[in-house]
Formats: structure tokens, C-alpha cells, sequence
């Protein structure tokens, strides 16, 4: 029997020894310890090739993916707020960060909503869908809305407009409104296909079809209805899309190259007359005014060629002819409240304050929840010293309905002040001058409700400043008025006022020496844009693009 090997003490085994590890985890290539796999719910420690968590029992892949798809959901709105920024910039819009920040508030919002919702419905349903199919849906939403807006552009071309233009019922805010309606009938059945097929991917993972089939077949669609329109409409359409982001050197060569192949076409005309004046030049204006008479020419009863013409004769200083135009535009569409407060306009800058007074209280009755109309009746009945308890009554609902437009609080003010109520007029009056720059009409304002509880240090040079405003040399009544103030001071001769009339003590303010509550005389200038032609400055609404959105049909 061979002798065996005397047998020494046993050895302790290594924990590295034989593929294992203290604690049962497999041992790393260098020897040393792995690093436990920590749950991403409870923060227990688990094998690295653990899937479900040995604490909570959750599926670490699928919370791991849900934490990556929450942090790209709520990046996302951020994200597409910088790029609507940058692309307003690179189109060279006007104002492009105030524009780009808009739109891209707009996008952002719509794609919270369209994610939140889709996310709520399959928690709702108790589907388990993959953790970036809200972020999906949500930029799905986003990316469709402008392929939707194109794809109406070609519709709207050969069939819209001309259906809108037989219904003679409708304003000109409803013709806008109804081609909005008419976007968004198209987008949302869009989106609830691209919501059904996401919700099909999330069931059937196989499932082939999803929201990109969608948004690919709308871009076919949009690209076989340009094909297949004709040139002088293709370009047309362009220039109807350029025109309306802003775009007007570019939608006017567009639509320069339509007319030159469909010279007769009056809606190309009208819409070179509108891009003319959009360029806000007074040559430009000229040639405006001699392309919309072609256009009134070929159609004589549009309200809205009308309409168009009258503000580029008015651009041109035109006043009495303008009128003629905007009044035939009224005969044709007698409860167009646009064309009434047009009107109302012209006549105060023909310094026909008892029309324009009539003029705005028929606007009113026709839209009597609109705050410019009020704010600009409430001012023509104080300068007209007339039914002031009226005036105020309409500057306070206009400022309720339109708290931000401080041109509506200046008016409050004026009327405040002009009905006695000095004390609260001032208050007001502060937070305009806080909340505004400078204009002459507010300083004039606020240094007339100043001087009468004696805030002003150098009154008389307070009004002086104002005077040597070059901006008050375009508003001769309300010039009269700050010169009627300071000769008040240095007891000078009072000049004579624009029509003959002296300027005299009846129109200055008390606290002023031997003086009455003032008239705040507020002839609008000739405005550098249609917008500004339309309405007096001091309305409740000043948009930035410088046409009328009546204007942009």
C-alpha cells in the first residue's frame, strides 16, 4: 500500500478562490472587489448583473430608462425656446428675440401639453408604454403644427380664399378666425392618428407604423399640391407665406414674379400693395397707393380693398380722399367695426373731432367690449369736453379689459384728472411714468396733474422740456396746450392755436395761474405704419408688425 501523503493543516480558502466572492459576487479581473450595482429607486446594493433589486424588487433597467426620459422631456421645452430664438434670428425678423421668444413659448407649451396628455391617457388605460413615448408624442405635436400651417397654404390658395370672399357676412376678425378654425381642423386628426399609432408601437412592439408615418405623408402631400399648382399660384403662395412671418422683401419678390406672369390677377396686386406698405417707406407708400387703385379698379366692391387703399392714402397724408374710400368700404360692409374705427381715425387726423366722436361711438355698438375703441372714444369725448362722467367710465372698463397697455391707463388719468379726482389721477399717473419711456403726451400729463399738488420743483421748465420734444412738432394741439401752460408761468402773450383760436386760460389746469382744467388735445401723427395710421396713439393695442392684421388676407 503506498504510503499517502502526510496531510498538512487545511488551508482557509481565499474568497477569490474558485470564481467566488465574499458576499456571492463574482470577483473583478484585478482581484479586487466590484462595485455593488445600486438601485436607482431605494439606493440597495445588488450584483452588477442583477436586474430586478434584491431590496425593492423594481426593474433597475426600466428605472434607469424612465430617469433618462423625464430629464429629455423636461430639456426639451428649453431647448426648443433656444431654437425658435435662433431661427427668428437667422430669418433676420424684426425684434427676432421678443418674436422668438413667442413662438417658442407657444411650441414649448404645446409640447408639455401633448406629452402630459398622452403620458395621463396611458397611465389612465394601464398601458405600459416606453418611458420616452410622452417625449415622442410631444415633439410629434411640435414638428406637425408648421407642417400643418404649410400644408394649408396650398388650400387656401385654390379653394379657401375664394369661399370666404362669397360669404359677405363675415368680419374681418372672422375671416382670421375662421381660417385659423380651419388649420386646426386639419391638425388635430393629424395628431390623434400620430397618438393612435404611438399607442399601437407601445402595445405592439413590432407594430411598423408611428407618428413619422404621419408627418411623412403630410409632407408628401404638401409637396404633391405644390407640384401640381401652376407657377404664378406656386409663387403666390410664397409670397403669402413669407408674408406672413414677416418676411417682405422676400414675399414681395415672390409675388413681383407671379404678377409678372398673371398681370391681371387682382389678389396678387392686393397683396403687393399691402408688402409695399409693410416696407414702411414713403416712396414705397406711393407705389402702394397706385397698385391698390388697380386693385379697387378690377373689384370695386371688396370692403377689403378697400379698406387696404384707404390706409395707404392715408400713409400719404390723403386725408379727405381716404375717408371717401374708407366710407365706400362701410356702404359695402355697413358692421365692419375694423372700417368704422378706421374712419373714426381719419376724421380726427382731418381734425374733425365731431365726426370721429360719432364714428367711434358706432364702432362701439357694434364690438362694445373692445378696449381700444373705448379708450379712444373716452379720449376724443375729453378733448371735446364732453360727457366727461362718460369718459371716465369707459377709460376704467378699457383699462379692465386691457391692464396692460398703459396708453389706456394714461387715458384713465386724464380722466380721473378731468373729472376731479386729482388724488387717485396721480397715483395713476405714477405708474404710468414708471412703467413707460417717455412720450410728450404722457410728460404733459403728469406734469399738469403734478404741478397741481406741487411735486414739481421748475414746472414752467418741465413744460419746456416737453416743448423741445421734436416728437410734439407732429401733434400741433397738444403743442398749443404745453404753450398755453408755460405762458401761464411767464405771463406772456398766449399764442394763437392751429385754427385760429387763441389758447387761453380756459384750457389750462388749475394750479396753473388763473386757470381751468385743461383739454388734452391729441391729434395722432401720420404714423410711420399702417397700425399706427389706423387708430390714435394713444389705443389700446400696438403691435409691432406694421400692418393692420385686418390687412394680411
Amino acid at each position: 500500500m503506498a504510503n499517502e501523503p502526510e496531510k498538512g493543516p487545511e488551508k482557509l480558502r481565499n474568497p477569490g478562490e474558485n470564481g467566488t466572492h465574499a458576499g456571492g459576487l463574482p470577483p473583478s479581473p484585478c482581484g479586487m472587489n466590484p462595485m455593488p450595482k445600486k438601485c436607482p429607486r431605494c439606493g440597495g446594493e445588488n450584483d452588477q448583473s442583477a436586474v430586478f433589486c434584491g431590496v425593492c424588487g423594481v426593474d433597475m433597467e426600466t428605472v434607469q430608462m424612465d430617469w433618462r426620459a423625464r430629464i429629455l422631456f423636461f430639456a426639451t421645452p428649453p431647448a426648443i425656446m433656444v431654437l425658435s430664438i435662433a431661427l427668428a434670428w437667422d430669418l433676420n425678423m424684426t425684434s427676432f428675440l421678443e418674436t422668438g421668444s413667442e413662438l417658442g413659448l407657444i411650441l414649448a407649451s404645446l409640447f408639455l401639453f401633448l406629452g402630459g396628455a398622452f403620458w395621463l391617457y396611458g397611465l389612465q388605460q394601464g398601458l405600459k408604454i416606453d418611458p420616452a413615448s410622452p417625449w415622442k408624442a410631444g415633439i410629434f405635436g411640435v414638428i406637425q403644427l408648421p407642417v400643418t400651417f404649410l400644408l394649408t397654404l396650398p388650400v387656401q390658395t385654390l379653394w379657401l380664399d375664394q369661399r370666404i370672399d362669397q360669404i359677405q357676412s363675415l368680419t374681418f376678425s372672422n375671416e382670421s378666425l375662421l381660417k385659423l378654425a380651419f388649420v386646426l381642423v386639419l391638425y388635430f386628426p393629424l395628431i390623434f392618428t400620430g397618438f393612435f399609432l404611438l399607442l399601437k408601437q407601445a402595445i405592439q412592439p413590432n407594430f411598423k407604423f408611428g407618428p413619422s408615418s404621419v408627418l411623412l405623408a403630410s409632407m408628401l402631400l404638401l409637396c404633391l399640391m405644390v407640384f401640381c399648382m401652376p407657377s404664378h399660384q406656386r409663387k403666390f403662395m410664397f409670397a403669402k407665406g413669407y408674408f406672413e412671418i414677416g418676411l417682405f422683401q422676400s414675399a414681395l419678390e415672390n409675388v413681383e414674379s407671379a404678377i409678372s406672369e398673371n398681370p391681371g390677377n387682382q389678389k396678387y396686386l392686393h397683396l403687393k400693395g399691402l408688402l409695399l406698405l409693410g416696407l414702411s417707406e414713403y416712396q414705397r407708400a406711393r407705389e402702394s397707393v397706385e397698385c391698390l387703385r388697380k386693385v379697387l379698379e378690377i373689384e370695386p366692391a371688396n370692403p377689403k380693398y378697400c379698406f387696404a387703399l384707404s390706409v395707404a392714402l392715408e400713409r400719404t397724408g390723403k386725408f379727405d380722399e381716404a375717408i371717401e374710400v374708407a366710407s365706400r368700404g362701410i356702404s359695402l360692409r355697413p358692421r365692419e367695426p375694423i372700417l368704422w374705427n378706421h374712419l373714426a381715425g381719419l376724421h380726427l387726423r382731418n381734425q374733425n373731432r365731431s365726426a370721429a366722436k360719432n364714428t367711434y361711438k358706432m364702432a362701439l355698438t357694434l364690438t362694445p367690449d373692445d378696449p381700444q375703441i373705448m379708450n379712444n372714444l373716452a379720449y376724443i369725448l375729453l378733448e371735446l369736453k364732453e360727457e366727461l362722467p362718460g369718459a371716465l367710465r369707459l377709460a376704467k372698463e378699457s383699462v379692465n379689459l386691457a391692464p396692460g397697455f398703459v396708453y389706456n391707463q394714461d387715458t384713465l388719468a386724464w380722466a380721473l384728472y378731468l373729472n376731479g379726482f386729482t388724488a387717485e389721477a396721480l397715483d395713476v399717473i405714477k405708474e404710468v411714468k414708471k412703467s413707460t419711456q417717455s412720450s410728450p403726451e404722457i410728460d404733459f400729463h403728469y406734469a399738469m396733474i403734478a404741478t397741481e399738488f406741487g411735486l414739481l420743483e421748475k414746472p414752467e421748465k418741465a413744460f419746456k422740456d416737453i416743448l423741445s420734444n421734436p416728437q410734439i412738432q407732429t401733434d400741433p394741439f397738444l403743442k398749443d396746450q404745453v404753450i398755453a401752460a408755460i405762458a401761464s408761468f411767464s405771463k406772456t402773450p398766449i399764442p394763437k392755436g392751429r385754427e385760429g383760436e387763441a389758447v387761453g386760460k380756459d384750457t389750462l389746469a388749475p394750479g396753473l395761474p388763473n386757470s381751468d382744467r385743461p383739454v388734452a388735445e391729441k391729434s395722432p401723427e401720420v404714423g410711420s405704419t399702417p397700425e399706427e395710421s389706423v387708430a390714435p396713439a394713444n389705443n389700446a393695442s400696438q403691435a409691432e408688425n406694421p400692418l393692420p392684421k385686418e390687412m394680411e388676407k
